[in-house]
């Protein structure tokens, strides 16, 4: 079966790329990406021309636009700015990742998602921005933006009208009939970036009574609103001011736009081809489901699909092809045939990107799947990307290392059965016999390293792996003797002997065996080396055990302290998180941060067939459900938690080693699951209370010592500060508070 030629259809929902660039041009920062040659990225990111970097394209582009922003118009404005695109991009995620317009003519769908998205949108927008700075009158704005923003300037600085005019007249080198055609509100082509210089020039020299930096910031950001709102069309721009001033009944949703667009397509998708049809496709599905796959069945299903698309009217027809590539890759998967898999997920996908609603991310997660469980690396970042793009998976991207390829190849063995992944994975279950211990053999202390094969060569140990892991002290020391290698790795998931000692700890109690190893002169690369989907480090284990030697030992042999800890960007950051809830034992805010699928993917999850990050809240919630509903179950799970909890002493020593050590305290970073702020380590200990931490992280005579002074957010208040006395008072930590008061005293 060949992939049909026909090329994807054009869309009437923007792609992302494409509303920043617009955006950016309409705002006139656009010469500022050309001066640092972004301006060909801005370009491809509109046309998504690089695959499998375009998210990478994404964050590049908007990090260069709001840090320069910032310089411009002010932190606040930045992160207002920021804000707004946020809130934007995951609206236009949600619609397009939710609504089928592929039945649509696209001059219909355009004029849907201009009147129900883009206008509510930038007029919501506009209030958000009125509501955080005092700027023009907004009654004038809308015929023309520039003239209500003269106005506004000239009452905020006092400049004459005219005045302000002909100095921005002469900053600009325009003429008069220039000005009097941006006043009466047309496009404005010669405002662009730097917007705080056209301001200055505009105000004139003010030695007397110079403008606050705020008032500065004030000006710049509605100039730059103004050159923006005026690109926009005067028809649109009415329609604009009719929505912002006479709002439509309830508050604007992405829900309610997909309601509308959902009546829309059941209208136009009324047609008798799908009623043939429907019948073919839940039987092609059925065929699916039997094993073994009846091949010849469904190729005669397939081809009466493929016959009813061909006579199909146009729209229509897409819709069906669609459908007809997707489950025809699927059958080419199943038998084997790659090249042939590959082109028709990738037709299929490309029909369906930015149009099919949640067919998207049906047919992504199967071409992702079968892309990593082949080992085609390139085609596989290429969808990655698009689960970023699509909002499947949680910004910032992350990197399709080895670890993501290994917890994606445990469910392609799970979709694509019986075939295995080119990467090496465990089964779904392995059982290891514990009871009579590990028997020591000859052949095992002639060949301690040699990686030993189990459950049918799907993973494999070492004799000094398996010797740690069943528990044998003794063993492992006639191993060690004989020449075991305590830096030996399992390439495919990075364990070694010190993991399996961490971990064969952790679970016991018991660090014999760990205290043995820890001895050895263990290399730098093993004490670093993330194992397992779960990324564990060997000092992530050791401060889970709360063990302040063992974090020492391990920082003595050239532990890292500032790279990833687990989904912390730092060990400090991880200790806080631990110590928090050693402190907090019945805290239950972690726990429902899990379920609802806020933290990261593991290999249970993907077992389970949760593939991306929005799957993870469905895949967990049956457990919570669980345990809420069973007795026995809650019990279970709550001596599994104590069972891993350990003293608020053990942690205290461990944050004291780090600190030591020089870890840093004012990493920023996501204290808990679903947070948007970046919180630090220092602030974080103000919100914990604990006060011999606190003093701990802001005393100690290191560079990288807590700072008090650093705040969660910006305030739009002179008299406000988010800082640590701020987080302290609003949790009530009242020792923290009389600590930081008389620090600003003695200082």
């Amino acid at each position: 079966m060949t992939p049909h030629k026909d090329a994807p259809t054009q869309t009437a929902f923007p792609l992302l790329g494409e509303c920043l660039r617009d955006a950016i041009t309409a705002c006139g920062y656009r010469p500022c990406l050309k001066q640092i040659g972004l301006d060909k990225d801005l370009d491809d990111l509109a046309a998504e021309a690089r695959p499998g970097s375009t998210c990478d394209q994404l964050r590049d582009v908007l990090d260069a636009c709001f840090s320069r922003i910032a310089v411009d118009c002010g932190d606040e404005w930045a992160a207002c700015l920021h804000g707004c695109w946020a809130h934007s991009a995951q609206a236009l995620r949600a619609l397009v990742g939710n609504t089928d317009i592929r039945v649509l003519p696209v001059p219909l769908a355009r004029r849907i998602f201009l009147e129900r998205f883009v206008v509510p949108m930038l007029s919501e927008f506009l209030k958000r921005i009125s509501r955080e700075f005092a700027g023009p009158d907004l009654a004038a704005w809308w015929r023309s933006p520039f003239q209500a923003w003269v106005r506004y300037c000239t009452e905020k600085c006092g400049t004459p009208e005219p005045t302000l005019l002909d100095n921005l007249a002469n900053a600009l080198a325009v003429d008069a009939r220039t000005l009097q055609r941006w006043l009466h509100g047309d496009p404005i082509g010669k405002i662009t970036w730097p917007f705080a210089p056209k301001v200055e020039a505009a105000i004139g020299a003010r030695p007397d009574a110079p403008l606050a930096r705020k008032d500065q910031d004030a000006l710049a950001g509605w100039l730059l609103l103004a050159v923006g709102f005026q690109s926009i069309p005067p028809r649109d721009r009415e329609q604009l001011r009719q929505h912002f001033e006479h709002p439509d009944g309830d508050a604007w949703s992405p829900e309610g736009v997909i309601a509308a667009f959902d009546h829309q397509t059941s209208t136009h998708g009324d047609l008798p081809v799908f009623d043939t049809c429907l019948p073919l496709l839940e039987s092609i599905l059925d065929l699916f489901e039997a094993r073994p796959l009846p091949v010849s069945d469904l190729r005669d299903k397939l081809d009466a699909m493929q016959s009813e698309a061909d006579h199909a009217p146009g729209h229509a027809r897409r819709t069906i092809q669609l459908k007809h590539d997707w489950f025809a890759a699927r059958l080419a998967a199943f038998e084997g045939d790659q090249p042939t898999a590959l082109a028709l997920y990738a037709q299929a996908l490309s029909c369906a990107w930015w149009s099919a609603g949640i067919n998207q991310a049906s047919i992504l997660k199967e071409a992702l799947l079968y892309a990593v469980g082949i080992g085609d690396k390139v085609v596989a970042e290429h969808y990655w990307d698009k689960t970023f793009l699509l909002g499947l998976n949680r910004e910032p991207k992350r990197a399709l290392d080895a670890k993501e390829i290994r917890r994606l190849s445990f469910a392609f063995e799970r979709f694509f059965p019986p075939q295995k992944a080119k990467s090496r994975v465990p089964p779904p279950i392995e059982i290891v016999e514990t009871g009579s211990g590990f028997r020591l053999e000859r052949e095992h202390l002639k060949h301690p390293n040699r990686k030993i094969k189990f459950a049918g060569g799907r993973t494999r140990r070492t004799p000094l792996m398996q010797a740690i892991m069943l528990g044998a002290p003794q063993d492992v020391q006639r191993l060690l003797e004989a020449g075991g290698d305590p830096n030996a790795v399992i390439e495919e998931s990075g364990e070694g002997p010190l993991t399996y000692a961490l971990r064969h700890a952790l679970q016991t109690h018991d660090q014999d065996i760990l205290a043995r190893v820890l001895a050895l002169e263990l290399s730098e690369e093993t004490v670093n080396r993330p194992a397992s989907t779960a990324r564990d480090t060997p000092i992530k284990l050791a401060i889970q055990m709360a063990d302040a030697e063992v974090v020492a030992r391990l920082i003595a042999l050239g532990a890292k302290l500032e790279t990833p800890c687990g989904e912390m960007p730092s060990a400090l950051c991880f200790a806080m998180s631990r110590f928090g809830y050693a402190l907090n034992p019945g805290d239950v805010e972690p726990d429902l941060g899990f379920f609802a699928g806020l933290t990261r993917a593991g290999a249970i999850d993907a077992k389970l067939g949760a593939v991306f990050d929005a799957e993870l809240h469905d895949c967990r919630q049956p457990f919570l459900d669980l345990i809420e509903r069973d007795a026995r179950f809650r019990m279970l799970f709550h001596a599994i938690k104590t069972h891993h909890q350990r003293p608020v002493d053990d942690c205290r020593a461990v944050i004291r080693v780090l600190v030591r050590a020089g870890a840093d305290a004012n990493c920023r970073y996501l204290a808990r699951p679903g947070h948007t702020v970046k919180w630090t380590p220092t602030l974080f200990a103000a919100e914990l209370g604990d006060l011999d931490v606190f003093k701990m992280l802001v005393e100690h005579p290191s560079p990288n010592r807590g700072d008090p002074g650093q705040t969660l957010t910006a305030s739009d208040s002179p008299l406000v500060r988010y800082d640590a006395l701020w987080v302290a008072t609003m949790h009530s930590q009242h020792a923290i508070v009389s600590y930081l008061r008389d620090r600003c005293d003695r200082e």
